[in-house]
């Protein structure tokens, strides 16, 4: 369903009662909320949206909030790759979190660690 199926009935509130609309994006990382920030800023249908990231937004209940989820094994399969990109690849954030640079090399992929979670016995039983 479009965006704008979903908000014109509260524009056309807001318009009756003489309110701009208030609009707030709730940015979850690695869902796309960047991409549809630029695109909503580019559509000028959504002038002055204010985004929230890695905070707990203000409630109110004259604000229509815009949020988008993903999978969440997708989206820390892409969280996973992303900071090894910028940790070991490109070495940009190499001590932002203590400890993560030795993680991320030691396991490389997703994957890796998730198995390193299991416990093995000598017939190949999973605990």
């Amino acid at each position: 369903m479009g965006i704008d199926k979903l908000v014109k009935p509260y524009r056309k509130l807001c318009r009756k009662i003489g309110i701009p609309p208030k609009f707030c994006l709730i940015h979850i990382g690695k869902c796309g909320g960047t991409s549809l920030k630029k695109a909503l800023k580019v559509s000028r249908r959504f002038p002055g949206i204010e985004t929230v990231h890695i905070q707990k937004p203000v409630f109110s209940s004259k604000t229509r909030y815009i949020i988008v989820a993903r999978d969440p094994i997708s989206r820390c399969v892409s969280a996973f790759n992303w900071r090894y990109q910028k940790v070991i690849i490109r070495k940009t954030e190499l001590n932002r979190f203590p400890g993560e640079a030795q993680v991320l090399e030691k396991y490389s992929t997703l994957s890796n660690l998730a198995e390193k979670l299991y416990f093995f016995d000598r017939w190949g039983f999973v605990y």
